[in-house]
């Protein structure tokens, strides 16, 4: 597996030491590794029903795992 897009989907820390075969990535040169992200508008009313604080997510975009705002 090079890469594995888990797009909408908030995997967890608990789910990945559950799962020690699997690991989040860290940069765009990454390989055997989860990109998890979810996407929304800048401003949202309400819970998105997907977000999970304990997600561990990286931007596809900037290759960070801030919350910082990546610019298409």
């Amino acid at each position: 597996m090079i890469a594995a897009y888990a797009i909408g989907v908030p995997l967890t820390k608990t789910y990945y030491s559950r799962n020690p075969h699997l690991k989040p990535a860290q940069c765009g040169l990454d390989t055997g590794v989860v990109i998890s992200y979810n996407t929304e508008a800048v401003f949202v009313d309400g819970q998105n029903p997907m977000s999970s604080p304990n997600a561990v997510t990286i931007n596809p975009i900037s290759w960070k795992t801030t919350e910082e705002y990546a610019s298409k």
